[in-house]
């Protein structure tokens, strides 16, 4: 074979396997940000969750207690709530370790908005796709929009619906209800109403959801069952965004709070044709660009011999 041959041949076959090695890795359930309670820090500590198996790593202490509804900035930073002291904080991937934004410890404004002894509201915390901090009670129903910078929670309304974790997409918001009558919500943020979308399923009982999406606009959830079931390992699952239908995917321990994955894409521009998917990592796609191409070194080789 002459040396052009094995060069267009080199040329062709480096780039399918690299194309399809980058498919296999974007096709894989991704891994989220949550977090759990800390004995050894007697705080919570920040956890790496693969969505695939369930499995979790330790990252660090937060240096916070009660942290729950993680989110993901546009630029990457990642945020999270102190219930215990109605915090936002901006968390350090790295090190777990969380510093309060702005004007320090309690910067939400919201103390006293819970309820009973522990001045409880179960948040949830999501960035819209225009980049706004939105953040969500199941104890109260309420809906605010939370400044970033400076952690002040300005309220909307009242959605009307328990809402325990929060999700955005292109497309809008997505919310999880607790209680006797638990689903998916679609949230209208400037009028604070919640629409049903549709019910989990065969999930129920739990007290707590921690939700986002994936950068395809898939939406995943853990839901939390502690208390008052302390030994229950808390479910993952993915969410069916049109039919409110939960899958159970895997299983991770008790008491997982909250769930952040990636930033939220930017805001969908309109209905429009939806884009064919083509399938670069499929078997038959590759071999047609390879035959392709080899055929196209084989008719110049020919043509210089």
């Amino acid at each position: 074979m002459r040396r052009g041959l094995w060069l267009t041949l080199i040329a062709t076959l480096a780039p399918i396997a690299q194309v399809s090695m980058a498919d296999e890795a974007l096709l894989a359930p991704p891994m989220a940000y949550a977090a759990a309670p800390d004995s050894a820090s007697n705080s919570y500590k920040l956890i790496n969750i693969d969505l695939a198996s369930g499995a979790s790593t330790d990252v660090g202490a937060l240096g916070f207690v009660d942290v729950e509804g993680f989110a993901v900035a546009p630029e990457g930073t990642i945020y999270a709530v102190s219930d215990a002291s109605k915090t936002l904080i901006a968390v350090n991937p790295f090190s777990g370790r969380a510093v309060a934004v702005g004007s320090g410890v309690g910067n939400l404004s919201v103390t006293g908005e819970g309820v009973g002894a522990f001045d409880s509201l179960d948040l949830g915390l999501t960035f819209s796709c225009d980049g706004r901090l939105w953040m969500s009670s199941d104890t109260t129903g309420k809906l605010w929009q939370v400044d970033r910078n400076t952690g002040k929670a300005t309220l909307i309304g009242n959605l009307g619906t328990l809402i325990s974790g929060l999700a955005a997409t292109a497309n809008g918001v997505f919310g999880i209800s607790v209680g006797p009558l638990p689903g998916l919500y679609r949230i209208n943020l400037d009028t604070a109403t919640a629409t049903a979308v549709g019910s989990l399923g065969g999930f129920a009982g739990f007290v707590d959801a921690g939700m986002d999406a994936d950068s395809a606009g898939n939406l995943w959830a853990v839901l939390d069952y502690s208390p008052p079931q302390v030994s229950r390992q808390s479910d993952l699952v993915r969410i069916d965004a049109a039919t409110g239908l939960a899958t159970a995917v895997s299983r991770t321990f008790p008491e997982v709070e909250g769930l952040a994955i990636g930033p939220v894409p930017t805001c969908a521009t309109g209905p429009g044709p939806a884009a064919t998917p083509v399938p670069v990592n499929a078997t038959s796609a590759l071999l047609l660009m390879g035959l392709g191409l080899l055929s196209f070194g084989l008719v110049r080789g020919r043509a210089q011999s």
